[in-house]
């Protein structure tokens, strides 16, 4: 190889290395060492005060055999089930029929992103005012089904969650909504007409063609509806329920801000963040292999 080669290679290598230095420290720095301390802790008796002492796998089994996880975990199940496929299906669904070039379908687009520029605090507190017990949705309800008069949403998760689902849907389905259409974008409009010409009705269309063409697209929505799901909700729990009553709307997520936060136990708090950590990477890695396995099969 000529001299002159290797050095151009060399300097080649220098320079990807320098430009990506800075985003490497700051990922280690403010990531990577995070997720380790807390992983470190995880195994200690630490409540932010006192000095470190070493407790083993003590915190886990703590965790794991502790009533208020089983419920916890059931909420965060049931806000999964409940949130994953809304958080997906609904913006699609949008998507799809703003894809026809509906008549105003320019100012749907923009109308349907005002809500995910509120704060989640607003719309959290907006949802509490709605759904309590003298909000305008109650008033509603009992106008055309006079026995709920006595129904309190927010007395057991199975009615709140739901609710919680509700703002969370509500404050983020528009940016999703752009997304898939920016997905769609990049479809030849050549397709569509082979599709006319060979009589595909709109649902078969849509089906066949569009929906196996932004596989990626879906694939990277629902992973960041999954980790929404699960470690993006304190903002909407806070405001709308407080994770009560009791731990009836309480997720992992705010499990660990109650024990870390509020109760000083930063040692057992770090544990339920290694579960959460390990439990989101599973499912994230899980669910590409499911979308990688669709794309083979297609």
């Amino acid at each position: 190889m000529p001299k002159g080669d290797s050095m151009t290679k060399r300097n080649d290598s220098f320079q990807r290395i320098a430009f990506t230095l800075p985003v490497i420290l700051v990922i280690g720095v403010f990531m990577v060492y995070p997720i380790l301390q807390a992983i470190g802790l995880s195994f200690t008796d630490f409540d932010g005060i006192h000095s470190i002492k070493w407790t083993g796998l003590a915190n886990y089994v703590e965790l794991f055999t502790s009533k208020e996880f089983g419920r916890v975990a059931l909420n965060n199940l049931y806000l999964a089930v409940l949130g994953i496929p809304l958080s997906v299906a609904v913006p699609l669904i949008i998507s799809l029929l703003l894809f026809e070039r509906v008549r105003g379908h320019k100012l749907f687009k923009v109308a349907y992103l005002i809500p995910g520029a509120l704060s989640v605090i607003i719309v959290g507190m907006l949802f509490r005012v709605f759904f309590s017990y003298d909000g305008p949705i109650h008033r509603i309800l009992n106008a055309v089904f006079p026995s709920l008069t006595e129904v309190d949403f927010w007395e057991t998760g199975l009615t709140s969650i739901p609710i919680i689902v509700s703002a969370m849907v509500w404050a983020g389905f528009g940016v999703n909504t752009v997304i898939f259409l920016s997905g769609m974008s990049l479809i030849p409009e050549s397709v569509y007409e082979a599709c006319d010409l060979d009589g595909f009705t709109w649902l078969q269309k849509h089906w066949y063609i569009t929906i196996p063409l932004i596989i990626n697209i879906l694939e990277f929505v629902t992973v960041m509806s999954i980790i929404t799901i699960f470690s993006s909700m304190f903002g909407y729990i806070y405001s709308i329920t407080g994770g009560g009553p009791g731990y009836e709307s309480t997720v992992l997520e705010y499990l660990i801000f109650i024990k870390g936060f509020r109760m000083n136990n930063l040692a057992y708090a770090s544990a339920a963040s290694t579960v959460l950590f390990v439990a989101l990477t599973l499912m994230s890695w899980l669910l590409m292999r499911f979308f990688a396995k669709r794309g083979e099969w297609q």
